[in-house]
């Protein structure tokens, strides 16, 4: 894993402050948002609906409980006993390939590899998404309170991974991690906590952009995406799980099993 430091987070309050997720601007790669899956057996097994017309659930903002993500880590589903990696929270990608079709360039034309056009690849409009940008921008994560300091600089982390995703409207999911490992749980609590902030909530703003490579050697980007966390030291409550589930639960059952 790449990782840049470059300052302590700093934050937003809470209280006030009317924050969603939101699209910034068209790219050649669509990324939608965290998606919410479906785990529809107590396998803890999330599935996704891969259609950005119609993605199902779809989280505006994020809560981590740093306590929790510790103990028993991002929760897969609602239910017990679906814990995740302790300290890591992630972001559950969707996107699109927004460009056309290669495959059906010049279709009705003559012979050719590209359906038309001679030595034009079929396949040169997929795209393989190589990595993310995890960005928290100064500006967005500056509140002076309880002798809080502003931040000088971003703070951004490189997540590297591959999805190919074809052109012409292809669509990936991948679960990206904005919080990855004790050492980055740790600068949010050291400065909820340097800043007595501990049972209650304060809001950081992830940027979030990914980046890859087309099968004809052209370099792409997504739109940036602005994500709200909720984050605390020790709200008493579990992180945002992963998925939903359609399994009910009876709580009595449930404490009867233990």
């Amino acid at each position: 894993m790449n990782m840049k430091w470059k300052v302590v987070f700093v934050a937003v309050l809470m209280a006030g402050v009317s924050l969603t997720a939101c699209v910034d601007q068209q790219a050649s790669i669509l990324l939608q948002g965290s998606v919410v899956g479906d785990a529809e057996s107590e396998g803890f097994l999330c599935s996704y609906t891969l259609d950005m017309d119609n993605p199902g659930l779809v989280y505006t903002q994020g809560f981590v409980d740093l306590e929790s993500l510790a103990t028993i880590g991002q929760p897969r589903t609602p239910l017990e006993g679906s814990a995740g990696a302790a300290n890591v929270y992630e972001f559950a990608a969707m996107y699109q390939n927004q460009l056309v079709d290669s495959r059906q360039v010049g279709a009705e034309g003559g012979g050719g590899g590209g359906g038309g056009f001679s030595n034009l690849p079929l396949n040169q409009n997929d795209v393989i998404v190589t990595s993310a940008t995890i960005t928290f921008p100064a500006d967005d994560n500056t509140f002076g309170f309880a002798g809080g300091a502003a931040a000088l600089e971003d703070v951004e982390y490189e997540r590297v991974f591959s999805m190919l995703v074809r052109s012409g409207g292809g669509v990936g999911v991948n679960n990206i991690p904005l919080i990855n490992g004790q050492q980055e749980a740790d600068l949010f609590r050291d400065f909820l906590t340097a800043n007595s902030v501990t049972s209650r909530p304060l809001t950081f703003v992830a940027e979030i952009q990914l980046h890859g490579e087309t099968m004809a050697g052209n370099d792409v980007e997504s739109n940036i995406f602005r994500f709200p966390i909720q984050v605390c030291v020790d709200c008493g409550t579990r992180t945002q799980p992963l998925c939903t589930t359609s399994v009910e639960v009876d709580d009595d059952d449930d404490d009867d099993e233990e």
